[in-house]
């Protein structure tokens, strides 16, 4: 009987109680260098066993050499180079050597392509292309086939699991080896399993592929085995005749019944590891526990391939339908050489009527603990915002949904949470804010109608405020539904700056008249010239002007500049003779400002000195005749000198 093949990306475990029935399944044995026939001549090494590369040349090429360098496994044919018919081996061992081998040489080497599934060792089998000397036309017996002995005959009549790993060796071309590089993809690979072992001997190019053989197992026609990285796993369930004593690996269909990617010139190599031989002793229920809804059935079906059905029920069906109801279940088949046994619970679970999360809910703000909970309990839930436990923290408003499953079918339900939406500030204006003193502010509030109570720290409970004063003014205002909504504002009072005045001025001819206003904060100050300083020079007359203003006020000053001659008229004589005229030495100018003056007598000693000189000096105490004077005008930056005669 010949079963589909499946296909599996991943490992699956083997059970406990299976035993392969494959030696060496992974081929990690081996024997020494120079005891295996192909490399019979050589010396052993014991520090490299594996030394000479002719250890991976090929697999012995019949069970009659007992001595496999592979341990229990075979070639089917002869060792041949040109046409092929020998599986190659390849171990961590040997590609150790090899890189020392050609280090030596200074070869480069890439081992890329080197990649057991499991352990260290895997072969090399050829399933398609190549050339074939006798008939390059057909390179159908250019295949290889490997050949074990099991462990144990197969049992007639007992069902078996047999496995194997394949990968797409492509690459394959830095190994000294016949096989060379395969670019080719096929679909040929099945198990064939016989009583006796399979040898066919290569003479005058009679060797021939074994395309008269139907495997037990095989991969499904036109399933490309094109994966060059992951291992793929080839297996099958068949029922042994009985006997069967051999397993052979390879592909079994000829040219024509093998689909390929490429020609027929062009080889399809593939690695294989981990083959596996065991009874088959499939799972009878998937479940060990399992609940049903109250008003509905269950129907159970066992694998496909067992025999001798028998239920704890009475039923001897490979499948049958079990009403709800709490109880314990058992089931046996056989698989033709062990009677298989499984177990499993059924527990019934009421139907609910609905589902049901509770009415909308509002919330002024939501609390920080608050949860929706499932009021009934499922098999796996799902929540609007993806997550799968009995219940959700809520942080927002939203429209929350629940889907419920359990064994009677899925329920669901949606609540809203709502939450009133705080407002930034509620107050007009929204920001602290500056009034004219002379003016007045309203204060209202924005949406007012949201609100139906409200409480100012004035005392007041109007939604308005009009204020004339500077302050802070803060409000409460509740919702409907209660909720507090709080604000403050801050208003500060302008006020107009103080009144400036100055005076017309005489300015001496040739000088700069400095005049300023005093400053204030917050208040800006404008010129006639447009400067905004504190001080002002000018220079020529004229009519001046000068701004002072804030936010909400202005004061203004004009005044008059006059440009006049201020040279000093100097006295020559004065009579000091009590008639009030010419009795003192004073100073003549258009501006008065501060003179220094130093007076001396004749014989040159000082009398008189005055660093703000008020025209007082008339000679009180001294003698009439001649004095010398020296003035200093430091507005003009002059001196003057010169000589005074007092008359008495």
């Amino acid at each position: 009987m010949r079963y589909s093949i499946f296909f599996y990306c991943f490992f699956i475990m083997l059970k406990l109680h299976a035993q392969n029935l494959v030696p060496n399944a992974s081929f990690e044995a081996y024997a020494l260098c120079g005891t295996e026939i192909t490399c019979k001549n050589l010396t052993p090494n014991a520090d490299a066993p594996c030394y000479s590369t002719c250890c991976s040349s090929g697999l012995p090429e019949s069970p009659d050499h007992t001595i496999s360098g592979t341990k229990n496994w075979w070639a089917v044919s002869r060792v041949n180079y040109i046409n092929g018919g020998t599986p190659v081996y390849i171990s961590g061992c040997i590609i150790n050597n090899w890189i020392e081998e050609q280090a030596s040489t200074g070869k480069h080497v890439n081992t890329d392509w080197y990649r057991p599934r499991t352990g260290n060792a895997y072969i090399l089998i050829r399933t398609y292309g190549g050339w074939d000397i006798s008939n390059p036309q057909d390179t159908t017996n250019t295949r290889d086939y490997a050949q074990v002995r099991l462990t144990v005959p197969l049992q007639a009549g007992c069902s078996y699991e047999a496995s194997c790993y394949v990968l797409n060796q492509h690459g394959y071309n830095d190994f000294p080896s016949s096989l060379s590089q395969g670019t080719q993809q096929a679909d040929g690979f099945g198990l064939y399993f016989s009583k006796d072992s399979v040898y066919r001997h290569y003479e005058s190019g009679q060797y021939r592929a074994l395309t008269d053989i139907i495997p037990q197992v095989s991969n499904p026609a036109g399933h490309l085995l094109t994966d060059t990285v992951n291992y793929k796993k080839i297996s099958g369930v068949f029922t042994a005749s009985g006997g069967e004593e051999w397993l052979v690996i390879g592909n079994f269909k000829d040219n024509a019944h093998t689909q390929a990617v490429y020609n027929y010139l062009d080889k399809a190599v593939y690695a294989v590891d981990d083959i596996s031989v065991q009874e088959w002793k499939p799972d009878l229920v998937s479940f060990t526990d399992t609940t049903l809804c109250a008003d509905s059935t269950l129907t159970i079906t066992l694998p496909e391939g067992l025999k001798e059905y028998k239920w704890s029920t009475g039923e001897t069906a490979r499948q049958i339908t079990i009403a709800a109801g709490n109880g314990r279940y058992t089931v046996e088949a056989s698989n033709g050489c062990t009677i298989l046994r499984d177990t499993f619970y059924l527990h019934a679970v009421p139907r609910y009527t609905a589902l049901d999360l509770g009415k909308d809910t509002f919330f002024c703000k939501i609390p920080a603990q608050y949860a929706l909970t499932s009021p009934v309990r499922f098999d796996s839930y799902l929540w609007s915002n993806g997550a799968a436990a009995a219940h959700i923290s809520i942080t927002k408003a939203d429209t929350y949904w629940l889907e419920g499953t359990y064994s009677c079918g899925v329920l669901t339900d949606t609540i809203t949470v709502s939450a009133f939406e705080k407002p930034d500030t509620i107050l007009l204006p929204a920001a602290d804010t500056v009034l004219c003193s002379d003016a007045f502010l309203d204060i209202e509030l924005s949406h007012a109608a949201m609100y139906d109570s409200y409480q100012w720290n004035n005392g007041s409970a109007a939604d308005r405020l009009r204020i004339h004063h500077a302050g802070m003014y803060s409000i409460q205002a509740y919702t409907p539904e209660g909720c507090e909504v709080l604000d403050t504002i801050n208003v500060s009072m302008i006020y107009p700056p103080a009144n400036i005045h100055i005076s017309d001025t005489l300015l001496c001819s040739g000088m700069q008249l400095i005049v300023s206003v005093p400053e204030q904060a917050g208040y800006t100050i404008r010129w006639y010239d447009g400067t905004a300083a504190v001080h002002s020079t000018i220079y020529q007359e004229g009519e001046y002007w000068v701004d002072i203003e804030n936010r909400c006020y202005t004061v203004s000053d004009t005044f008059q500049v006059h440009v006049v001659d201020c040279a000093l008229t100097i006295p020559n004589l004065i009579t000091v003779n009590g008639d009030h005229k010419n009795d003192f030495f004073e100073i003549q100018t258009a501006v008065s400002r501060t003179l220094e003056i130093v007076l001396y007598s004749s014989w040159g000693r000082k009398v008189y000195a005055s660093n703000d000189y008020k025209n007082d000096w008339n000679a009180e105490g001294l003698d009439a005749g001649l004095y010398y004077y020296q003035i200093t005008d430091s507005v003009l930056r002059k001196k003057y000198t010169g000589w005074i005669q007092v008359i008495k």
